[in-house]
């Protein structure tokens, strides 16, 4: 699913205003709770997956120099990427590539094999975040 900018920046604010406001709650529209001249435009939330057992919510921000990227690896859980500046370069087993702009959001499976690139001449800039099984390590190297 791609936002646009307005929405990403807003959807970023649901998710901090989670933590700054315990009454907003991801699954619960209480738009009456929101500060005056606040507006949620977009929302967006996801759940582990069955069986993923107990897990942490992490959030990095990470930014990726151009030329840089992440050799082949996959999550051990299920994760949500937004781009905040540039174009990262996302690459799959078979050939698949997908291209995400600045304001573009999309989802991780756990386990999903994929490596990421800048392939652009601007910094790219972005937003992680994973459901992370308790135990497990964030990252999992794969070979080629």
């Amino acid at each position: 699913m791609a936002y646009g900018k307005k929405q990403m920046l807003t959807a970023t604010f649901a998710i901090l205003a989670g933590a700054a406001f315990p009454a907003l709650h991801p699954g619960v529209a209480l738009a009456d709770d929101l500060p005056p001249g606040v507006t949620i435009a977009a929302k967006d939330g996801f759940a582990p997956p069955q069986g993923l057992g107990a897990f942490q919510a992490m959030t990095f921000v990470i930014d990726i120099a151009p030329g840089a990227g992440f050799p082949a690896h996959s999550h051990p859980g299920r994760s949500q990427v937004m781009i905040v500046k540039g174009d990262l370069t996302e690459d799959k087993p078979g050939g698949q590539k997908k291209v995400y702009h600045a304001g573009d959001a999309f989802m991780e499976e756990p386990d999903q094999v994929h490596s990421v690139s800048n392939k652009g001449s601007e910094p790219v800039r972005l937003v992680w975040t994973l459901l992370l099984p308790d135990g497990k390590q964030p990252i999992i190297p794969h070979k080629d």
